[in-house]
């Protein structure tokens, strides 16, 4: 299967789902992922592996709140608090023309970006292709920085290792700080 190993489908499944899923864990440094991506496939397959992760994983955010919104007053109040944020209001005048822009924007939060899209009910196609044109620099750049420090790692088992010890830090200390922060109030 186009000269893949079995460590190497692992971690390009790995790899991918953690990419969608990333969309979902506020904070979670997605570039560790798109790195590794590019340093385990190199430039071309890793750069692919990260478009259609980050395509996926906005897409997804995007429809389970403009679904959640529909139907729950809980979710349009916790979305209403990011009504005022400057890419909230530069979106919600501008439309997909302005998410266009903001995405194109180094380190702008795509993320709630993507969510804020489907609780603000922009046009679904307009979205989906914005996601899908404003993405593929994004992962090609990350995938090319990821290919260039793949000198150092060579060995795809010892990635994979890697992320796994980095996801449970951060799923650790992610449910430390959720506990913390319901212990407060």
């Amino acid at each position: 299967m186009l000269g893949l190993s079995k460590v190497s489908i692992i971690l390009s499944m790995y790899l991918l789902g953690f990419i969608i899923a990333q969309t979902f864990i506020p904070g979670f440094p997605k570039e560790i992922l798109l790195i590794q991506s590019g340093s385990s496939f190199g430039i071309i397959r890793g750069g692919v592996i990260n478009w259609i992760g980050m395509v996926v994983g906005a897409q997804i955010a995007y429809e389970i709140i403009r679904f959640a919104t529909e139907r729950s007053e809980k979710v349009l109040e916790q979305m209403k608090k990011f009504e005022d944020h400057k890419y909230v209001v530069r979106i919600r005048e501008g439309g997909n023309p302005a998410l266009f822009v903001i995405r194109l924007i180094p380190y702008a939060p795509n993320d709630v970006l993507s969510m804020m899209s489907g609780f603000l009910k922009l046009p679904r196609l307009g979205y989906m292709l914005t996601s899908i044109v404003t993405a593929l620099p994004y992962a090609f750049v990350f995938a090319y920085l990821g290919y260039l420090g793949s000198e150092y790692i060579q060995e795809p088992a010892l990635l994979l290792q890697i992320n796994i010890a980095l996801t449970l830090s951060f799923t650790i200390i992610g449910l430390l700080y959720i506990g913390v922060k319901r212990y407060r109030s």
